[in-house]
């Protein structure tokens, strides 16, 4: 380039010359990000249904030993 503002007509011509192909680079560049994103959700899905499994898991296991408590209390064991 000559000038910042100027653009010569050869890369006017280089530029579209290859216009599908940096299309095309541009759309895979997309459908992967795309595909990252879809990953990324996936794995944040997955972490927060197995925190929700576990908290479920703790809450239960709570309940056991608050029962097993009162239970031991009235001397049942």
């Amino acid at each position: 380039m000559t000038n910042e503002t100027e653009i010569s007509l050869e890369e006017i011509k280089t530029i579209l010359s290859n216009y599908k192909g940096l299309k095309k680079q541009i759309r895979n560049h997309i459908s992967d990000l795309y595909d990252d994103l879809m990953d990324t959700d996936n794995l944040i899905e997955t972490v927060s249904i197995k925190k929700q499994k576990y908290l479920k898991w703790e809450q239960k296991e709570e309940v056991r030993k608050t029962f097993q408590i009162l239970l031991s209390d009235m001397n049942v064991f």
